[in-house]
């Protein structure tokens, strides 16, 4: 009840800008219903949301309420298991990759990405394991119908993840984050929000609503999550389209050195470090995150 309470103060805590956001259902891969966030003009260019691992459109809160929302059409998909989208238990809704890629390819087609709706190609914005999801769409659609790319405190899997050896302790942790009890999933995700808003300064109530949004993802649904691919480190050649690359130099969860290694073997690369900031720089940084990306929306109707 607690969690509940403090998700409903932060959503007073924080004033809608535009018009507020309206909610509705896309079918997503294998028609699983698939639950979208839209704020703006329908004629406004457009900037589509992904979450990561444990996240929910409720992340991206102090963008769609935000005054990018006077001059973008703005949509954030909760991404199958996550959210408001659909939890089956069965593993074959989670173990295809093109299931996630259908997902996000729904979301860009339901805003218009053939030119229905909005201006110009779609800009993608994907923070932390959002970034993997973004790539499992270019590696079964291509970057015909987008517009470029935003990474936010995320590899995207460019650089293959390294082989931990699987210790005693590390089999604990893998088990407590993926428990079917309520409360041992309770206090390992406690740890991990922590870990995910070091470097800034969550209010109560801000850290009820990001715990309220964890909590969403059924533990049978961070098993197979665990199975996700996790190397995309041959799709460097296919992403032929602008990319920004966003992150906080507070972060330790992301590696700086790492990402702007990435950025430099990418043909239209660009890095954004934002000092101040830890892995959730669209949250703590927000101002400064809208501005700049929609400073980089904007070049992408110049090049």
């Amino acid at each position: 009840m607690r969690y509940l309470l403090g998700f409903l103060l932060a959503v007073l805590s924080f004033g809608a800008h535009a018009d507020s956001p309206t909610t509705g259902t896309i079918e997503g891969g294998g028609g699983l219903p698939i639950a979208v966030t839209t704020n703006g003009p329908a004629d406004a260019p457009r900037m589509v949301f992904v979450h990561g691992f444990l996240g929910s459109t409720l992340n991206w809160k102090k963008q769609l309420e935000s005054d990018l929302a006077d001059k973008f059409h703005l949509t954030a998909l909760d991404m199958r298991g996550h959210g408001a989208s659909a939890k089956p238990w069965q593993a074959e809704h989670y173990l295809d990759m093109q299931l996630w890629a259908d997902d996000i390819k729904a979301a860009l087609e339901a805003g218009g990405s053939d030119g229905g709706a909005g201006a110009g190609k779609p800009l993608l914005v994907a923070w932390s394991y959002g970034g993997h999801f973004v790539l499992d769409y270019v590696r079964y659609y291509g970057t015909d119908a987008i517009g470029g790319i935003v990474f936010v405190s995320s590899n995207a899997g460019f650089v293959p993840r390294p082989v931990s050896p699987m210790t005693p302790e590390r089999e604990q942790q893998i088990a407590r984050s993926t428990s079917p009890n309520a409360a041992t999933l309770l206090e390992w995700t406690e740890g991990y929000v922590d870990l995910i808003t070091a470097g800034g300064e969550p209010s109560a109530a801000e850290k009820e609503m990001l715990m309220v949004s964890a909590m969403m993802t059924p533990h049978y649904v961070r098993v197979f999550n665990r199975e996700h691919r996790s190397d995309n480190s041959d799709l460097l050649e296919a992403v032929d389209v602008p990319v920004l690359f966003v992150i906080g130099g507070n972060d330790i969860l992301a590696n700086r050195e790492q990402i702007e290694s990435i950025a430099a073997r990418l043909p239209q690369a660009e890095v954004s470090v934002f000092a101040d900031s830890g892995n959730m720089p669209f949250w703590f940084d927000a101002a400064q995150f809208n501005r700049r990306i929609a400073e980089f929306a904007k070049s992408l109707n110049r090049r």
